[in-house]
Protein backbone atom coordinates (compact mmCIF):
# COMPACT_ATOMS: atom_id res chain seq x y z
CA UNK A 1 0.00 0.00 0.00
CA UNK A 2 0.96 3.41 -0.84
CA UNK A 3 2.49 5.50 -3.24
CA UNK A 4 3.85 4.51 -6.61
CA UNK A 5 6.17 6.52 -8.96
CA UNK A 6 6.50 4.72 -12.33
CA UNK A 7 5.64 1.38 -10.77
CA UNK A 8 7.80 1.15 -7.59
CA UNK A 9 6.86 2.44 -3.90
CA UNK A 10 7.70 5.85 -3.31
CA UNK A 11 6.48 8.14 -0.59
CA UNK A 12 4.87 6.72 2.34
CA UNK A 13 3.72 3.45 2.29
CA UNK A 14 2.85 0.30 4.23
CA UNK A 15 4.49 -3.06 3.13
CA UNK A 16 3.57 -6.56 4.91
CA UNK A 17 4.58 -10.21 4.61
CA UNK A 18 2.64 -13.43 5.24
CA UNK A 19 4.88 -13.87 7.97
CA UNK A 20 3.39 -10.79 10.03
CA UNK A 21 6.44 -8.61 9.35
CA UNK A 22 5.53 -4.72 8.41
CA UNK A 23 6.90 -1.82 7.58
CA UNK A 24 5.20 1.15 7.79
CA UNK A 25 7.51 4.71 6.26
CA UNK A 26 8.83 5.80 3.06
CA UNK A 27 10.20 4.50 0.05
CA UNK A 28 12.37 5.35 -2.81
CA UNK A 29 13.12 3.37 -5.51
CA UNK A 30 10.86 0.42 -4.49
CA UNK A 31 13.30 0.02 -1.32
CA UNK A 32 12.75 1.71 2.27
CA UNK A 33 14.17 5.01 2.41
CA UNK A 34 14.19 7.45 5.17
CA UNK A 35 12.37 7.42 8.13
CA UNK A 36 10.17 4.18 9.18
CA UNK A 37 9.61 1.45 11.41
CA UNK A 38 10.10 -2.16 10.88
CA UNK A 39 8.33 -4.78 12.80
CA UNK A 40 9.65 -8.25 13.05
CA UNK A 41 7.40 -11.59 12.79
CA UNK A 42 9.31 -12.03 16.40
CA UNK A 43 8.11 -9.12 17.75
CA UNK A 44 11.46 -7.48 17.19
CA UNK A 45 11.26 -3.51 16.22
CA UNK A 46 13.53 -1.13 14.50
CA UNK A 47 12.72 2.67 14.19
CA UNK A 48 15.00 4.96 12.99
CA UNK A 49 16.46 5.84 9.69
CA UNK A 50 16.67 3.44 6.63
CA UNK A 51 18.76 3.34 3.31
CA UNK A 52 17.63 0.97 0.18
CA UNK A 53 15.85 -1.55 2.56
CA UNK A 54 18.71 -1.64 5.54
CA UNK A 55 18.85 0.61 8.67
CA UNK A 56 21.15 3.17 8.38
CA UNK A 57 21.31 6.03 10.36
CA UNK A 58 19.84 6.90 13.61
CA UNK A 59 17.89 4.09 15.10
CA UNK A 60 15.96 2.19 18.10
CA UNK A 61 16.11 -1.46 17.80
CA UNK A 62 14.07 -3.02 20.45
CA UNK A 63 14.08 -6.85 21.13
CA UNK A 64 11.20 -8.58 22.17
CA UNK A 65 12.89 -9.84 25.63
CA UNK A 66 12.81 -6.14 26.60
CA UNK A 67 16.81 -5.58 25.51
CA UNK A 68 17.53 -2.07 23.73
CA UNK A 69 19.84 -0.57 21.55
CA UNK A 70 19.79 3.14 20.32
CA UNK A 71 22.41 4.70 17.82
CA UNK A 72 23.76 4.54 14.43
CA UNK A 73 23.22 1.80 12.19
CA UNK A 74 25.35 1.30 8.72
CA UNK A 75 23.73 -1.34 6.60
CA UNK A 76 21.87 -3.05 9.07
CA UNK A 77 24.62 -2.80 11.49
CA UNK A 78 25.16 -1.09 14.84
CA UNK A 79 28.01 1.14 13.50
CA UNK A 80 29.35 3.97 15.43
CA UNK A 81 27.65 5.68 18.88
CA UNK A 82 25.06 3.70 20.80
CA UNK A 83 24.16 2.19 23.75
CA UNK A 84 22.45 -1.16 24.35
CA UNK A 85 20.53 -1.83 27.66
CA UNK A 86 19.59 -5.35 28.61
CA UNK A 87 16.83 -7.06 30.66
CA UNK A 88 19.17 -7.31 33.56
CA UNK A 89 20.02 -3.35 33.75
CA UNK A 90 23.61 -4.13 32.03
CA UNK A 91 24.94 -1.33 29.52
CA UNK A 92 27.29 -0.40 27.09
CA UNK A 93 27.81 3.05 26.17
CA UNK A 94 29.98 3.54 23.29
CA UNK A 95 31.66 2.62 20.03
CA UNK A 96 30.48 0.24 17.17
CA UNK A 97 31.91 -0.94 14.06
CA UNK A 98 29.74 -3.95 11.94
CA UNK A 99 27.59 -5.03 14.46
CA UNK A 100 30.43 -5.02 17.22
CA UNK A 101 31.87 -3.16 20.01
CA UNK A 102 34.91 -1.81 19.16
CA UNK A 103 36.77 1.45 20.40
CA UNK A 104 36.15 3.48 23.16
CA UNK A 105 33.46 2.19 25.64
CA UNK A 106 32.02 1.74 28.79
CA UNK A 107 30.25 -1.54 30.00
CA UNK A 108 27.94 -1.02 33.27
CA UNK A 109 27.07 -4.14 35.50
CA UNK A 110 23.61 -4.17 37.22
CA UNK A 111 25.45 -3.36 40.75
CA UNK A 112 26.65 0.17 38.99
CA UNK A 113 30.75 -1.82 38.56
CA UNK A 114 31.96 0.00 35.81
CA UNK A 115 34.34 -1.07 32.74
CA UNK A 116 35.46 1.65 30.93
CA UNK A 117 38.44 1.32 28.04
CA UNK A 118 39.18 -0.17 24.76
CA UNK A 119 36.98 -2.73 22.74
CA UNK A 120 38.12 -5.00 19.62
CA UNK A 121 35.37 -7.50 18.24
CA UNK A 122 33.06 -7.19 21.13
CA UNK A 123 35.77 -8.32 23.31
CA UNK A 124 37.76 -5.93 26.24
CA UNK A 125 41.07 -4.87 25.04
CA UNK A 126 44.10 -2.95 26.02
CA UNK A 127 44.36 -0.81 29.06
CA UNK A 128 41.16 -0.22 31.13
CA UNK A 129 39.53 1.13 34.01
CA UNK A 130 37.29 -0.82 36.36
CA UNK A 131 35.39 0.21 39.35
CA UNK A 132 34.04 -2.51 41.56
CA UNK A 133 31.12 -1.71 43.89
CA UNK A 134 29.74 -3.55 46.56
CA UNK A 135 33.43 -4.82 47.47
CA UNK A 136 33.48 -8.38 48.90
CA UNK A 137 36.67 -7.48 50.24
CA UNK A 138 39.20 -8.97 48.03
CA UNK A 139 40.46 -7.91 45.03
CA UNK A 140 40.55 -10.68 41.97
CA UNK A 141 43.35 -10.41 40.03
CA UNK A 142 44.09 -11.21 36.32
Amino acid sequence: MGNKKNGEKSGFGIQKWEDKTIYLGYFLNNSANGWGKFKHSDGDEYSGEFREDRASGYGIYRQSNGAVYEGTWQKDCQDGLGEEIWTDKAKYLGSYCRGKKEGYGMYIWPNNSIYEGEWKENCLHGYVIIIILNFPGYLPFF
